[in-house]
């Protein structure tokens, strides 16, 4: 009868890890039970990573889509936002153009109180001013008036350089029209050896300057035109002086 040749468990590598220098009995294999644990939390944490991804893809779809809808809508708005175009340019255009007159008729500087403030502060002792008017649409003044001697001709003169010289006027546009004396009543006052002559008849015109609003409104103050110059001040705020 033969015998086995291994009696009993034997272990066929304990000679060659103590020739290595390793210990004589091996790590005993971890259990079943531990392996199923670790595999199954290891496939959660897998799957729990792939759901969380799928989660996030589905909200930014859903963003995605939102944004979609929100952009389909915008020829719509922008069709209707075209038909209010029109009349809301129309509204705008009467708006700027009832500015563009304001503005205009304030800064023309042809209101009564400035122009004949400035008048006065300018008019030498002998004229007189007889007439003032203001041709709106040219922004010329019409003067007319008297000067009486000695040097009545001088006295015209004068005015018409401080007239220069005013801000309110062009410089270049001082122009004399006329400048008349009655010869009859010269005559009768030299033959009756009358002290006087009659007084000079004159007539000067002279072009508005364009001031600027800043400039205008010292102007206006120096005038006295305080009505005005709350107004410019007021447009000043809104925005619509140029």
């Amino acid at each position: 009868m033969n015998l086995p040749i291994f009696h009993g468990n034997q272990d066929l590598l304990r000679q060659r890890r103590l020739v290595r220098g390793l210990p004589a009995e091996p790590k005993p294999l971890p259990s079943a039970s531990r392996l199923l644990v670790q595999g199954a939390m290891l496939g959660s944490i897998c799957i729990g990573i792939v759901i969380g991804f799928w989660l996030l893809a589905s909200l930014r779809l859903s963003q995605v889509r939102a944004e979609l809808r929100a952009l389909q809508s915008i020829p719509r708005v922008l069709n209707e936002l075209e038909k209010q175009v029109p009349a809301e340019k129309k509204k705008l255009d009467a708006i700027q153009s009832a500015n563009d007159g304001l503005v205009k008729g304030l800064v023309a500087v042809s209101s009564g109180s400035a122009l004949l403030t400035q008048l006065f502060m300018v008019t030498p002792i002998g004229v007189q001013l007889t007439d003032v008017s203001v041709k709106d649409s040219e922004k010329s003044v019409s003067l007319k008036g008297l000067a009486v001697d000695p040097m009545a001709f001088r006295r015209v003169n004068a005015l018409s350089l401080l007239l220069a010289r005013s801000s309110l006027f062009e410089p270049t546009s001082v122009n004399v029209v006329k400048l008349t004396r009655d010869e009859a009543k010269a005559s009768a006052q030299k033959a009756g050896e009358q002290a006087s002559l009659p007084p000079i008849a004159w007539e000067l015109t002279v072009k508005l300057a364009t001031i600027r609003p800043v400039v205008l409104l010292e102007l206006l103050k120096q005038l006295g035109a305080d009505g005005m110059a709350q107004r410019l001040r007021m447009l000043e705020r809104a925005g619509v002086l140029p």
